[in-house]
């Protein structure tokens, strides 16, 4: 097999990976805001901060394998592994998550709640010491 050939089918492998890493990464974004709510604005400039490095790190997957070179079976193989694990990872993963996020937050607020509590009845006994 050409030598050429077996780079381009090695970088559209990678493209593949790549298509699904980016998918991966923003997933975190989707749940860290289905957590934590966020405002539109801000929702907004994550974004643009999350493609403006996902724009560098693919762009420094084609220069390092391809000198720079934007070929169309990259964009494809990027897609393409977007689409799969759009479909087969991301739903059950994002679940995943937030099942164990909500369950960590609902620990968070009855700890919360406890020490509201503590506080409340250490003032009641200072204010008591006071008069």
């Amino acid at each position: 097999m050409n030598l050429s050939l077996l780079k381009e089918a090695h970088l559209f492998y990678l493209s593949i990976l790549y298509g699904g890493m980016i998918l991966f990464f923003y997933d975190w974004f989707r749940i860290v805001r289905r957590l934590i709510p966020h405002h539109n604005i801000m929702i907004a400039i994550e974004d643009l901060i999350f493609w403006i490095i996902t724009g560098f790190s693919i762009f420094a997957l084609l220069y390092q394998y391809n000198n720079g070179s934007i070929r169309a079976y990259c964009i494809l193989g990027m897609g393409m592994g977007m689409i799969f694990y759009g479909m087969a990872v991301s739903p059950f993963f994002v679940r995943l998550a937030l099942k164990i996020g909500n369950f960590f937050k609902k620990i968070l607020r009855k700890c919360k709640k406890g020490l509201i509590i503590v506080h409340r009845k250490r003032r009641q006994k200072w204010k008591r010491k006071k008069v």
